[in-house]
């Protein structure tokens, strides 16, 4: 067992419907990535496992959301579609007690009737005089704040639903462009319907996303919010003499040329900040670290002046060397200290359940663990009480994560 990464979910009690019970069948909401239709599935991917070739699905919507597990074989087509956050499209059959996926395809955004489409080089040369422009990032509040596009405000799908007109631009003839996580996320069109029905005239979707403009090695920017939460290493790119003299709270100082010194300090998961007083060495730190991996890597709007240009808050003295990182655990998820104390504690209302492959589990499993693997979960979960506390854990903390969403909406509880 990788103890290094060991991700384990909690259980706690949350019945979705679906699955366990009836699941309910409808056409595609206004989406069009998250409902179900016959034998075909539209919604979002949120978990994939080679090793128990499991997909983690959420359909649905508002009070009908739920997440399915299907599984696929070697037989299945279009596989390699299946990353977590893509809207597809997945015809299914069934076989016995469980659905298999057979054909999945990506499912691509759609413009609405009199919106236009934006491109990479066109939208770069545009945020150069983002005066001519009104940028909208429609994402949720965690992406926009890890990493968005320069120059954008924060409207997601929600706020402009609850808000309307009063989250966008008074003029109705401004250049208002909506842009989202790439050509499946259908939030950035469906917002831009939305403002094209409240009467503005000049609507254009960046369709390619965040992923195109990281590809084309522009820069992202972390948020105030951010910057000040106890998530991102921001990392002081200047002198430590420059640093000594003022710096952002939290910041730990690396100089720049003494960055590859640091690498291995710095997880590949962690969320990266750089900042400093020239503009080049910050893009260059970003795009280096790109190269070698890292997926959460943004820099300061400005760099270390643009930040006191904003009002933002100096700190003088020395800064920590140290690099002291713990990944913020998500919704149901327990931190490994928790576990390894559910672990010793074996309490009468808690289970330790392994879903890893029983191939897997011969080299070796927690003491008085409960086995049965993510493949087998929908055929064997009646095996499991419902009035005790369940701990999922695997080897990565996928399968876990997938095991622990089918529990919860099967009814299972903390």
């Amino acid at each position: 067992m990788n103890s290094r990464i060991f991700l384990v979910f909690l259980c706690l009690m949350l019945v979705l419907g679906a699955g366990c019970a009836k699941r309910q069948n409808g056409a595609p909401n206004e989406s069009g990535v998250i409902s179900k239709e016959g034998s075909v599935y539209i919604g979002e991917v949120k978990g994939r496992s080679r090793k128990a070739q499991g997909i983690s699905l959420e359909v649905g919507s508002g009070g009908d959301l739920q997440t399915v597990l299907l599984r696929f074989d070697d037989k299945t087509l279009g596989v390699d579609h299946l990353r977590i956050g893509n809207s597809v499209v997945i015809n299914v059959e069934k076989r016995g007690k469980e659905t298999f996926a057979t054909f999945i395809k990506p499912d691509y955004a759609k413009l609405p009737v009199g919106v236009t489409a934006i491109s990479t080089p066109e939208l770069w040369a545009l945020v150069q005089d983002p005066q001519k422009m009104v940028l909208i990032d429609s994402r949720t509040a965690g992406y926009y704040h890890q990493a968005s596009l320069p120059g954008a405000i924060f409207v997601p799908l929600s706020m402009l639903k609850e808000k309307n007109e009063k989250a966008l631009p008074v003029d109705k003839n401004a250049l208002l462009i909506f842009y989202c996580s790439g050509p499946t996320c259908g939030v950035s069109t469906i917002s831009a319907n939305l403002a094209k029905q409240m009467g503005y005239l000049n609507v254009r979707v960046y369709l390619e996303g965040v992923p195109a403009w990281v590809k084309a090695g522009f820069p992202v920017y972390a948020s105030r919010e951010f910057l000040l939460s106890e998530e991102p290493i921001l990392i002081d790119l200047r002198s430590e003499e420059r640093s000594v003299a003022g710096h952002i709270p939290g910041a730990v100082s690396i100089p720049y040329d003494d960055l590859v010194d640091y690498l291995d300090d710095l997880p590949e998961k962690a969320p990266l900040v750089f900042y400093g007083d020239e503009h080049g060495k910050m893009l260059n730190a970003l795009d280096e670290f790109r190269e070698m991996g890292y997926k959460k890597v943004s820099v300061v709007a400005g760099g270390f002046q643009g930040w006191v240009a904003s009002g933002g808050a100096v700190e003088k003295g020395s800064l920590k060397k140290a690099i002291h990182w713990q990944r913020v655990p998500g919704k149901h998820e327990v931190l490994k200290k928790d576990f390894l104390k559910a672990v010793s504690e074996q309490a009468d209302n808690t289970i330790i359940l392994d879903v890893r492959t029983s191939v897997e589990t011969t080299s070796g499993m927690i003491e008085g663990a409960y086995s049965i693997p993510l493949e087998d979960l929908s055929a064997k979960m009646h095996l499991l009480p419902k009035n005790k506390r369940i701990y999922t854990h695997c080897s990565t903390g996928i399968r876990a994560e997938m095991a622990a969403t089918e529990l919860r909406r099967c009814g299972f509880q903390s």
